[in-house]
């Protein structure tokens, strides 16, 4: 495909579209920029209101809590645990979409999980929040995982957002400073993986089987970025602005590879990279991410360093990390031949890191790109029949047996996309809803 002929402007390194796209060239095969993006608006919000968000109601227990864990046949797995991420992960989704849908179920389901998270999760003697708790929500797993700190405070900074209740801007507020306190390495700079409860040294740091047992992880820090970022927006305090610049720094400097291509991600006390991974999907949520940060800061020396970066990012995972049907594709070794795998957040942030792509250059092979993975959603990933996302498909094609709900299976990634996309199209197409 070749759309052509937009209008842009560039501001601080931005690029907006001020006017409607309508009676633009169209391409090749017959689709005009305007015409993709008003057709693909309304199916984006169809899918999140008519199949996502209604389907993660499904995880309250009527009596209070939530059920840790759902097959892809609807079976309900009673002895699940609870994780830390499933609870703040929905509180977020559903705290964002009122924001910018405004339907009071849905900020009924964020201010339901608002006690939940902090009377179970919540550790009244050390600080933070509990890793897991068991199906009767009692704690399973005491330890202090940073990235799940970071998503208790992206979680209860947008709840402040959609809410306006302070009390739990103050808990996010006390949880960052508990991080700056105990997680922050001030010597080399950077977030170690994990604690124990009472905030002491651990000796498996690794939040899954297939992680490296390190002190230093991308994962940890990217969502530190992000939760950071929230807080600073809710908050607008100058510390969190010095902290979310000090971990975007971080990524900048020591995460992404010296030719800015993709992420390391495993690393020593040292900042030594361990490991020889491409992980298209963290590559591309990366790189919107880090562009969003430094949007917040306004720093326009920061906003070029990062635009460039971002590009890159973006353009390495168009290039080394889409499938033959317009998939984000699975880890890979660097020089090995890419794992043909795919999963469900991937093609999330694919979705949204290639149209972010494509306002920050407007080359049109980053859109065609984001349409081709919404496709590839549509066709490969959405249960049609019993509602939400199946996990992911193997490299053979076949749908992946994990859990529909799980753990780390949670309406953040594909929650976020769908309002990613609705707001980002909304301001191109000033006649849209």
């Amino acid at each position: 495909m070749n759309w052509n002929g937009w209008s842009r402007i560039h501001l601080l390194g931005l690029v907006l579209f001020p006017v409607a796209l309508h009676g633009m060239d169209e391409s090749r095969d017959g689709m005009a920029v305007a015409a993709v993006l008003q057709e693909w608006r309304p199916a984006v919000e169809q899918e999140l209101t008519g199949n996502i968000l209604p389907f993660w109601k499904k995880i309250e227990k009527p009596g209070g809590g939530y059920v840790g864990g759902i097959r892809n046949d609807l079976t309900v797995v009673e002895d699940s645990p609870v994780s830390l991420l499933l609870v703040t992960r929905l509180m977020w989704a559903y705290s964002h979409a009122y924001l910018e849908i405004h339907d009071t179920d849905y900020l009924g389901m964020a201010s339901r999980a608002y006690p939940y998270l902090n009377e179970h999760f919540g550790d009244v003697q050390h600080g933070g929040y509990f890793w897991m708790l068991d199906s009767e929500s009692n704690p399973l797993n005491r330890d202090k995982y940073v990235y799940g700190q970071a998503f208790a405070i992206y979680a209860l900074s947008e709840y402040y957002r959609a809410s306006g209740d302070r009390t739990a801007l103050d808990r996010a507020m006390g949880l960052f400073a508990l991080l700056e306190e105990k997680a922050w390495e001030p010597d080399g700079g950077g977030y170690w993986e994990a604690f124990s409860e009472d905030w002491g040294p651990l000796q498996d740091l690794r939040l899954s089987s297939k992680d490296f047992n390190t002190p230093f992880t991308m994962n940890a820090h990217l969502h530190v970025l992000e939760a950071y970022t929230n807080l600073y927006r809710a908050s607008g305090d100058e510390q969190v602005g010095a902290a979310t610049r000090k971990v975007l720094r971080v990524m900048l400097d020591h995460v992404v590879v010296p030719d800015r291509s993709h992420f390391g991600l495993f690393f020593d006390a040292d900042w030594k990279r361990l490991d020889r991974i491409v992980s298209p999907g963290h590559d591309i949520e990366g790189s919107w991410l880090m562009w969003e940060t430094a949007n917040l800061l306004g720093d326009p020396a920061l906003l070029e360093e990062v635009r460039a970066v971002s590009v890159a990012m973006a353009r390495h995972t168009l290039t080394h990390g889409i499938g033959p049907g317009g998939q984000v594709l699975e880890e890979f070794e660097e020089g090995h031949p890419a794992n043909h795998g795919t999963s469900w957040w991937s093609q999330a942030e694919g979705m949204v890191g290639f149209l972010n792509a494509w306002q920050m250059t407007g080359d049109p092979a980053f859109l065609k790109a984001s349409h081709r993975v919404w496709e590839y959603i549509q066709s490969s990933i959405v249960d049609h029949e019993d509602g939400e996302w199946f996990a992911g498909r193997d490299a053979d094609g076949k749908i992946l047996s994990r859990d529909k709900v799980g753990p780390w299976k949670a309406p953040y990634h594909n929650t976020r996309a769908c309002l990613e996309v609705l707001e980002r199209t909304v301001k191109m197409l000033p006649d849209s809803p």
